[in-house]
């Protein structure tokens, strides 16, 4: 899930804290393995979340010759990380824009299109705080991006660190209405 997330906070054994954060990545395309369990009807569509998902590759087998593993390894993209041992605990984690991410603020953009910094306007009918879907109208601003986000109509809200915002996450595919906010000067170049 790390791979998928671009970054994460980890507890040792010893239980202190640590943070892994986007280094870099090996430029192969990137394979959904959520598609691949929905196309193989291993799980179906409208269950598909990273819960699920976790759920299917422990429970095949994750050892050098389990499938969940083999599974995995379909995705020949990889993520390289760097490891931050002093972090606040409080802050979100590192986006590719250099700085921590903001719960319900930052999305990811596919940056091919579009640049860090970029003020959009979300509106959209989506689960965010709650189970049953609640409109959901703010200002975000552009400061990370991931390899799956790919052409202009498509974001990613980070909705938090922990389970709970993994899980409100993980339930979002939703139609919204995009308004990008481009600069004057912007639209001359």
């Amino acid at each position: 899930m790390v791979q998928v997330q671009g970054s994460a906070r980890v507890e040792l054994t010893d239980g202190t804290q640590k943070r892994l954060i986007y280094a870099g990545r090996n430029n192969h395309p990137y394979t959904s393995i959520g598609k691949l369990l929905i196309d193989r009807e291993e799980i179906p569509l409208s269950a598909i979340s990273p819960e699920t998902i976790r759920e299917w590759v422990r429970k095949q087998g994750q050892g050098p010759e389990g499938p969940g593993r083999k599974l995995l390894h379909e995705n020949k993209s990889y993520v390289f990380f760097d490891l931050v041992e002093d972090f606040g605990h409080e802050s979100g984690p590192i986006g590719g824009q250099g700085i921590s991410l903001t719960p319900l603020r930052s999305i990811a953009i596919d940056r091919h299109l579009w640049f860090y910094g970029l003020p959009i306007w979300i509106e959209a009918q989506l689960p965010w705080d709650r189970e049953e879907k609640d409109h959901f109208a703010r200002l975000m601003i552009a400061q990370d991006t991931g390899s799956a986000i790919i052409g202009g109509g498509r974001i990613d809200i980070f909705f938090g660190s922990g389970e709970q915002a993994g899980v409100r996450a993980g339930q979002i595919r939703h139609q919204a209405n995009l308004v990008y906010l481009l600069p004057k000067m912007a639209l001359q170049l």
